[in-house]
């Protein structure tokens, strides 16, 4: 979605709606959780904390770079409001299994100061 809106529409010196949608969605998915959770749904927490781990290391091909670092920043930034959805509906343990356990676990080396970005204000969240 995110590479989809920077060919679409991408403009460096306005704010783009596009991506500002997805990092809104991506907060409401931890209230969902919460509101499923709340009405007794069943729901697979293996699921929502996979959701964790597959967008942990992603990063956008787009032509040119100064785009996908642009890019890698929106998404670091859609990354991290999935986790604040998560943490102010009270499912640290997932963000503390998802992320801390199984992801930053198995790093051995980091090349990306995006990456550094995303992980520190995850913590500091905390």
């Amino acid at each position: 979605m995110i590479r989809l809106a920077y060919y679409i529409n991408f403009n460096d010196q306005e704010k783009n709606q596009e991506i500002d949608s997805l990092k809104d969605l991506m907060r409401s998915l931890g209230y969902l959780l919460d509101r499923q959770d709340k009405k007794g749904i069943i729901y697979n927490s293996k699921y929502w904390i996979g959701l964790i781990t597959q967008y942990h290391g992603d990063s956008i091909n787009l032509p040119y770079e100064e785009l996908r670092r642009s890019a890698d920043k929106d998404l670091a930034d859609c990354f991290i409001e999935l986790i604040f959805g998560y943490i102010i509906n009270g499912y640290i343990d997932y963000v503390k299994e998802g992320l801390f356990i199984n992801e930053i676990g198995n790093t051995y080396s980091v090349r990306d100061d995006i990456y550094v970005y995303k992980i520190m204000t995850i913590h500091c969240m905390l």
